[in-house]
């Protein structure tokens, strides 16, 4: 298995929440069977409320990844990689001191479910580790200072309310792994990237939720993988064997989540790096099971960034969906980065929200109710 083996080893038991309400706005069965074979373009605009509340949190100076799970009704806990900091809270990281971690978390929070899951209502309180040496420290702390890291990747809600997170540990070489974990019927799914090459192909892992109840006794050491056509536990792969690839062309950084209005799995990632290339859009990908037969990627939204006069110097990534989130059809984050100036200008390297919307092509709108404006 390589080096998909060593990122599964990062799954760990993280704390206990309570078990989350069903959300209520899913179509009826009819409405939903209509509406999983209507044709629907994705049209995304930003929503500078919802992106304020990254903005507006003292000392806090904004962080790239940004994975959200919801931990009960007014509740969603965020998870941040690179994060600046600044113990002035002046807002700016054009002056100092200011220091830089490798991940932070931040939990959103308001007084109703319908306030605590919209950005543009709810509040956002960040969280790093203890000042050590005058000098702060990640939430999740590192393995070997500067040398070793980790870096939050996704996580999911278990059926009991424990809170399975995902973490990569980074080492200073090339090449790298990524999941994304979600629960679909009686199995948990992790989503996985090849980094290594130009190809990014994605594999699927599986466990079932009832072997998750034995986590301290290895329960996630043999998942299952997509291997052709059927699921094959690890122990039974030949030596040296891989998984079956669902797709091409994926992102270290992506979110699959289900929709259960258009009864479709719902993958997106940002396609492209440099804003200044048009090719760099964020994209959707469709499939009526986990496993596919995926779509071909769906490009509709190129970061607004693309204008800007260092445009060339700009990366876009960490595109994701965070479906637990009001407001919108789909509320979606990205993340944009200066690649020649550390620390980068205000103006960029804060999570940038999207509201997207589903426009059936026959002209009628497809989707949840948006909610509030």
């Amino acid at each position: 298995m390589q080096r998909l083996t060593v990122a599964l080893l990062l799954l760990q038991l993280a704390c206990a929440v309570p078990s989350a309400r069903p959300d209520s706005r899913a179509l009826t069965s009819a409405q939903a069977e209509r509406s999983a074979d209507l044709p629907v373009t994705p049209e995304a605009e930003p929503w500078p409320s919802a992106s304020a509340r990254f903005h507006d949190n003292g000392a806090w100076l904004g962080a790239d990844s940004a994975y959200s799970i919801e931990l009960d009704d007014t509740h969603v806990l965020w998870l941040f990689a690179d994060t600046f900091l600044d113990p002035t809270a002046d807002g700016t990281r054009e002056n100092g001191p200011n220091f830089f971690i490798r991940n932070s978390v931040g939990i959103q929070s308001g007084a109703d479910r319908a306030r605590a899951h919209d950005l543009s209502q709810s509040q956002m309180r960040f969280y790093w580790g203890p000042v050590q040496n005058d000098v702060p420290t990640s939430f999740f702390h590192d393995v070997d200072g500067s040398e070793r890291w980790a870096w939050p990747l996704h996580g999911a809600r278990l059926p009991g309310g424990e809170l399975l997170l995902l973490r990569m540990l980074v080492v200073k070489e090339a090449g790298g792994l990524g999941f994304r974990v979600q629960i679909s019927g009686e199995h948990l799914y992790a989503y996985g990237v090849e980094n290594q090459g130009q190809g990014h192909a994605i594999y699927l892992a599986r466990w079932p939720l009832a072997k998750l109840t034995q986590l301290a006794q290895g329960a996630l050491d043999d998942p299952e993988w997509w291997v052709d056509q059927g699921f094959v536990a690890q122990s039974a792969l030949p030596p040296g064997a891989m998984p079956s690839p669902l797709f091409q062309d994926g992102q270290v950084e992506l979110s699959v989540h289900y929709e259960p209005e258009r009864q479709r799995f719902v993958e997106l990632q940002m396609q492209g790096l440099f804003v200044s290339d048009a090719r760099t859009q964020l994209g959707m990908r469709t499939a009526p099971r986990p496993e596919g037969p995926w779509s071909a990627l769906q490009p509709f939204y190129r970061p607004d960034e693309s204008g800007a006069p260092n445009a060339a110097d700009l990366a876009a990534y960490a595109g994701k969906a965070h479906p637990e989130q009001r407001g919108a059809d789909l509320v979606l984050t990205y993340v944009v980065n200066d690649l020649k100036r550390f620390p980068p200008s205000d103006a960029v390297y804060y999570p940038q929200v999207l509201r997207l919307g589903y426009r059936a092509a026959r002209g009628a709108h497809v989707g949840l109710d948006a909610g509030s404006e």
